[in-house]
C-alpha cells in the first residue's frame, strides 16, 4: 500500500473510514508525513519509524484507533505503506 492510498482508503471524505469525521486531518496528517519522508529518500520503514517517534504524530495515528477494531486494521494498513 501507498501512502497516498493509505490516506485515501482512511480519510476520503466520500467512502474514507473517517469520512465527516475531524480524525480524517490527524490521520491524514501521519500519512503525509511518512510520504514526505520517503520523498526525502528514507526507506518505507524507516520512515514510518521516524515518524513515530515524534509524540504528535503517535497521538494523531492514535486518534484514528477504534476500540472496538479488534483487528487492527489502521495498524496493519499503516505498517504495509511501502511507498510514497
Amino acid at each position: 500500500m501507498t501512502a497516498t492510498e493509505f490516506e485515501y482508503k482512511w480519510t476520503n471524505g466520500n467512502d474514507g473510514h473517517f469520512a465527516g469525521d475531524a480524525r480524517r486531518f490527524q490521520v491524514a496528517r501521519v500519512a503525509h508525513a511518512v510520504k514526505n519522508r520517503m520523498l526525502e529518500g528514507m526507506t518505507a520503514d524507516k520512515a514510518r519509524e521516524r515518524v513515530l517517534e515524534e509524540p504528535y504524530y503517535r497521538e494523531d495515528l492514535a486518534a484514528g484507533f477504534d476500540p472496538l477494531d479488534t483487528d487492527g486494521s489502521l495498524l496493519k494498513d499503516f505498517n504495509s505503506i511501502d511507498a510514497p
